[in-house]
């Protein structure tokens, strides 16, 4: 029993070996990382989006990844893209070696989450900062003051009842329409922790999420025009 038991133990530990080591250059998919890409379209645009920057299975259109059967949607250039989440660094933008959350993540690292929109009603407004505060009455015109440094309005402090943690929210307003939103959330003992830097793209058909620490917080103009660049690296002509 004991002899079973510690060639079962040997055998986890090469799988886990040859599943994490760097020096394994080739995955259990039967090709390098490097020669695999994942494919599809937003918005009618085609992207081809290489397999390092990539961040778990994208999902297109049809079933949910949570629900039986999703292997089956159409994948590939020509089937379109619900989400696709990518890890980079920033400011290079590269892709980042592994995805990190918490107080473990490395200075710098960031997630992009891309998520394909139905077109927006004639009367939208944008992005809700309210809706950030869920379970909280709270009159954003009233409540908010203006970051001069940062160059948009904001609420700190934020307590939100129904998640029972802490928030701040930043938001820029053009014309009475908010662009862009962002939610930094705080550890339980008050540390920073992260940012949710929302946006539009498309007219509003591709929501935008990057992911990123506290201290890039004052580059939010930088990580949105880096992130539009970079895309367009990615685009299929």
């Amino acid at each position: 029993m004991i002899k079973y038991t510690l060639a079962v133990g040997f055998a986890i530990f090469i799988v886990l070996f040859l599943f994490y080591s760097p020096f394994t250059r080739y995955s259990f998919l039967g090709s390098p990382p490097e020669q695999r890409s994942s494919c599809g379209k937003f918005d009618g645009e085609v992207f081809d989006f290489p397999a390092p920057y990539v961040f778990l299975s994208p999902e297109y259109e049809g079933l949910s990844i949570w629900e039986q059967g999703y292997k089956k949607n159409k994948r590939g250039c020509d089937a379109n893209f619900t989400v696709v989440a990518l890890k980079v660094q920033w400011p290079s933008l590269l892709p980042a070696e592994k995805m990190w959350v918490g107080a473990n993540r490395p200075p710098g690292q960031m997630g992009i989450t891309l998520e394909q929109q139905l077109p927006l009603p004639e009367n939208n407004k944008g992005l809700r900062p309210e809706y950030a505060v869920a379970g909280k009455v709270i009159d954003t015109a009233r409540d908010r003051q203006f970051d001069e440094v940062l160059g948009l309005y904001k609420l700190i402090g934020v307590m939100r009842p129904m998640q029972d943690d802490k928030i701040d929210v930043y938001w820029r307003e053009v014309n009475g329409y908010t662009d862009v939103l962002l939610i930094c959330r705080y550890y339980p003992d008050g540390r920073d922790f992260d940012c949710n830097q929302t946006w539009l793209a498309n007219q509003g058909r591709l929501l935008i999420v990057a992911n990123y620490t506290r201290p890039y917080l004052t580059e939010w103009q930088a990580i949105m025009l880096q992130t539009h660049e970079m895309l367009k690296l990615f685009k299929r002509n």
